[in-house]
């Protein structure tokens, strides 16, 4: 995680000032190293562990009983998760009455998103090693039927070591509980949510295997699929166009991997890959020189014999939804 420049503040809210922050409870704070709309997240050190760690304090703003569920939400579905490739949650506090925070793992590294503006494309062989690493995490996540939601660069750290670590579970959806949506709106980022969250159905890890797609696809081009002149239409752009092969952008790409990428990116979830795993099985067979899907869950689900339903397009207000708070130029 980069750090700021700035000292440490104490988030009080829009059009307020803020106070220089120090310690809570037994973190003493070392820098800032990033802010979002939920949150701001410090360097911290643990003064009785004595180890460094990342903790994520509620902005005062966003203290409504929504954004309350959401970040406890996060707390609970990433301490259900122990894998190498997932931020560790260490603990959750309460600083006063409706103002939480979570204490992480701390990365030293940096994100992907300023990784692919460094360096993008990336070599094949490492975007398919990161998207191999990720597609690890989000089968473990999914597997205890929790959806990411918001898989993109931003929220995938990557350490001094070169390994993959998925961060921000604040959007995530236990399949079997109750879903956190506001009425009228749609969890996600412009540029890497899935068509079914566009168009406000109930979502799967499928959704997750779509947006890391769009994400292992910017890795191999430095390119995004889908463009357009406003929020409306870029979301609009994927329920009806599909993407140019990665293999157009860069020659080099065996049609095989970009056969995997397309399947990933499909506007149809029912011809994605339809877990992590396999996505991954289909990596490892491209390595071998195997360039067939046989044998590979691509859905999940069987396929019904039915006449397509004309797709409809999506009210304006959603986009207005993005305006507020998924802006283009946030990645």
């Amino acid at each position: 995680m980069p750090e700021t420049k700035e000292s440490p503040t104490w988030p009080l809210g829009k059009g307020r000032k803020t106070e220089k922050l120090e310690k809570i409870g037994r973190y003493r704070i070392m820098s800032q190293l990033g802010a979002g709309g939920m949150g701001v997240v410090y360097k911290a050190e643990d003064e009785m562990l004595k180890r460094c760690v990342a903790l994520k304090v509620l902005l005062e703003s966003s203290t409504n009983q929504v954004q309350n569920e959401r970040f406890l939400l996060e707390a609970q579905a990433t301490a259900k998760l122990n894998h190498p490739i997932i931020v560790a949650v260490y603990d959750i506090g309460q600083i006063e009455q409706d103002k939480f925070y979570l204490v992480m793992e701390y990365i030293e590294g940096t994100s992907l998103k300023d990784v692919i503006t460094e360096k993008a494309p990336f070599k094949i062989s490492e975007a398919i090693e990161l998207t191999r690493q990720v597609s690890s995490a989000l089968h473990a996540a999914h597997t205890l039927n929790i959806v990411h939601r918001d898989i993109k660069p931003a929220n995938i750290l990557i350490t001094k070591a070169g390994m993959a670590k998925v961060t921000d579970f604040g959007l995530a959806k236990i399949i079997t509980g109750a879903s956190l949506s506001i009425s009228g709106q749609i969890l996600g980022t412009p540029y890497y949510i899935s068509p079914e969250q566009v168009e406000g159905k109930k979502v799967d890890g499928r959704a997750d295997i779509y947006a890391l797609g769009i994400t292992f696809y910017q890795m191999l081009t430095n390119k995004l699929p889908f463009h357009g002149e406003d929020v409306y239409n870029l979301l609009f752009a994927r329920l009806k166009q599909d993407p140019q092969p990665v293999e157009s952008h860069r020659p080099e790409i065996p049609a095989p991997l970009s056969k995997i990428v397309s399947k990933m990116i499909a506007r149809d979830r029912e011809n994605r890959f339809a877990t992590g795993e396999a996505v991954i099985e289909a990596l490892n067979r491209f390595a071998q020189g195997d360039d067939s899907f046989d044998g590979i869950a691509l859905s999940g689900h069987k396929e019904k014999n039915k006449t397509p339903k004309k797709k409809k397009g999506f009210p304006r207000k959603v986009a207005s939804f993005f305006l507020a708070f998924s802006p283009i130029g946030r990645e």
